[in-house]
């Protein structure tokens, strides 16, 4: 437990990474959006300017095994210990981003009439659909799932090196295309948008719940066996 706690610690000493990076993106964004939103005369605007934090939440959990795998390791902290701080960590930080964006929306939606400007940054259709708890619930599991799958691939790439992501982003583009022709030739993409769009997006979310949890079994075994 202790040394759970140490990686926890050494995580949380990369503020920069982890909280100050994505707060800047996220109110850079923000503050581009109203700018627009403040010149141009339409009574609304949406915007998907929050994707900014959630790719970049997928891209740290891509480089934090880069950043603390090696260091970790070399302080005879054992992988499972690593792992299970970075998951603990991931939470953590999961769940604030969640209930960041939540206040956001609550403040957008009810309590600046949407920035005077009509921008729909936060409050988006769809995704804020149902009481508090449902939105937080489907922000917190969409974020999980990106730092999972981000964090499969930087496991990946400790384990398999430069030659087995080259392999992984062949075989995946080759994986694409080929689905891609399959459901185009069999006209199912329609079909494909009306299932999506039959489920909220909190249902949607819980559909993510067996992915979260293959990401973190992938982890846990590529770093098991990954070298310094």
């Amino acid at each position: 437990m202790n040394r759970t706690l140490s990686v926890i610690k050494l995580h949380q000493r990369d503020r920069f990474s982890w909280i100050f990076i994505p707060l800047i993106i996220l109110g850079s964004s923000f503050i581009v959006n109203w700018l627009t939103s403040m010149m141009i005369s339409e009574d609304s605007m949406y915007t998907g300017g929050i994707a900014s934090l959630l790719v970049y939440i997928f891209g740290l959990g891509i480089i934090v095994v880069a950043q603390t795998f090696p260091f970790a390791i070399s302080f005879s902290i054992s992988r499972i210990n690593y792992f299970t701080g970075t998951i603990v960590m991931a939470l953590l930080v999961s769940f604030g981003s969640a209930l960041l964006l939540l206040l956001m929306s609550i403040i957008e939606n009810q309590l600046t009439n949407h920035w005077w400007s009509g921008l729909y940054f936060f409050h988006l259709p769809y995704l804020n659909d149902g009481n508090l708890l449902v939105q937080l619930l489907t922000l917190f599991l969409f974020t999980v799932h990106l730092f999972l799958w981000g964090f499969v691939f930087g496991s990946f790439y400790r384990k398999f090196k430069k030659s087995g992501m080259l392999i992984l982003f062949l075989a995946s583009g080759l994986g694409l295309t080929l689905g891609s022709y399959i459901i185009t030739q069999n006209q199912w993409w329609l079909d494909i948008w009306k299932w999506i769009t039959q489920h909220t997006a909190f249902g949607l979310s819980l559909w993510l719940i067996p992915f979260i949890l293959l990401n973190a079994l992938l982890s846990f075994l590529m770093l098991r066996r990954s070298t310094i």
